[in-house]
């Protein structure tokens, strides 16, 4: 899909760094977006897109004589190809026994700039910063989440001064996203059972420098309006809203994967918002033959999770009216029954008929973490009564700290600074 207006030929890849994310935590890439036009560059809130699509004619022809930008240029795209085409990583110096296989990273938003409305906070912000290390350090990473055409809402204050939310269509040609696609070079599809209606996903690939992010969306004329929805707003609507889009992101994830010829040795849920992967990935166990424990235990082996929220009101729980009224068909299909799917979710201290999202891959993963010592202790505490025979120090919950993508919140200032007098290797 080409989203930039035809640039002229020494200035045509430009839209190919614009279709990088990479460019927003490279200081070569900053750097020639900045000098274009310094002024259109702040209106467009750094989106180098937008002002590739509205850039004056006579200020492209002012840089082709630019010598300070023709230096800029040259070395913003020596910087990506080498960055692009390096093979030494330290993922491969570190672990050469895993370099070919791959980590699938799933999560309900992705911070990964302004210009890429995929998120709302911390969540996000954290897992767009892991999909940049990942690719600055070599990890075999792809990620999978939603394309929401009107995102997390903006928010207004009115003359009264009380706030208001305000949502913003999402434009993909304004953004660094193509359709992907198959093997076999075609669209990239997927559908997906919500009770008695099949709901049609087609999927984006947006490139965070080595790593893909497939995003799915049901903005797509198969779906009914309503459908078609579903994918519009991050944490919107009810319940029922909720329910299909975590099925959508879990199931409709893994057969996004599927279609575009990944198949990952290990799965990563990024809070319980995707955790019905896990139930997909159990149903393509089950229809080989495998019992319902041997599917559980093939699942659970390369499963991992990474809980956030240290409140019991932050974490999903669906009524067994919704469950039975959306996922009957899974049972179903695989000969089993509501008992059997709905235990997978029951929390001990909710009712029997009510399907918890974060107990559904605590039972499923073989590694789960916090996100700080502290929070592991918070925890071990509110799961306890998962393993209510372990003492509470036993309980296996972990700990990984939350981090930062270095470059991506470093000032410019602080970068030359620190490659001067620490190298350029500081980080």
């Amino acid at each position: 899909m080409n989203q930039t207006r035809t640039l002229t030929e020494e200035f045509r890849n430009l839209s190919e760094l614009a279709q990088n994310v990479w460019w927003s935590w490279s200081p070569e890439g900053r750097a020639v977006f900045s000098y274009i036009d310094p002024t259109l560059w702040r209106l467009t809130y750094h989106d180098p897109i937008k002002q590739l699509q509205k850039i004056a004619s006579d200020r492209l022809e002012a840089l082709g004589q630019d010598v300070v930008f023709l230096s800029l240029y040259r070395e913003a795209m020596k910087a990506f190809h080498v960055y692009m085409e390096a093979k030494d990583h330290w993922f491969g110096r570190t672990y050469p026994q895993w370099q070919n296989h791959t980590i699938a990273y799933f999560s309900a938003e992705f911070g990964l700039h302004r210009s890429v409305p995929l998120y709302s906070g911390g969540l996000g912000i954290l897992a767009g910063d892991h999909l940049k290390e990942a690719s600055d350090l070599g990890v075999p990473l792809v990620a999978v989440g939603f394309m929401y055409s009107q995102a997390y809402f903006r928010q207004v204050v009115d003359t009264n001064g009380w706030q208001e939310a305000v949502y913003d269509s999402v434009d993909p040609m304004m953004m660094p996203i193509k359709l992907a696609r198959t093997p076999a070079g075609d669209l990239a599809k997927v559908q997906v059972q919500l009770g008695s209606r099949m709901v049609a996903c087609v999927i984006w690939q947006i490139q965070v420098g080595r790593v893909s992010l497939y995003l799915l969306d049901t903005d797509t004329p198969e779906n009914s309006p309503e459908d078609r929805h579903l994918t519009a707003r991050l944490y919107g609507g009810d319940h029922r809203t909720r329910l299909c889009q975590e099925l959508l992101l879990g199931i409709g994830g893994v057969r996004a994967l599927r279609a575009v010829g990944c198949d990952p040795d290990v799965w990563h849920a990024n809070e319980g918002h995707p955790a019905f992967f896990l139930v997909e990935r159990m149903r393509e166990q089950l229809q080989q033959g495998l019992s319902l424990s041997e599917a559980a235990a093939q699942v659970r082996q390369n499963t991992v999770f990474t809980t956030h929220t240290p409140v019991p009101a932050g974490h999903d729980v669906f009524s067994g009216d919704l469950i039975r009224e959306h996922c009957q068909w899974w049972w179903e299909e695989v000969g089993l029954t509501q008992e059997d799917f709905m235990a997978l979710g029951r929390h001990p201290e909710l009712s029997a008929d009510q399907f918890h999202m974060t107990t559904l891959p605590i039972r499923l993963a073989s590694f789960i973490n916090g996100v700080s010592k502290e929070h592991e202790q918070v925890s071990k505490k509110m799961f306890h009564i998962l393993w209510p025979e372990r003492p509470l120090q036993e309980v296996p919950i972990h700990s990984v700290t939350n981090g930062v993508h270095v470059p991506t919140w470093i000032a410019q200032e602080m970068d030359v600074l620190y490659q001067k007098y620490l190298g350029s290797d500081w980080r």
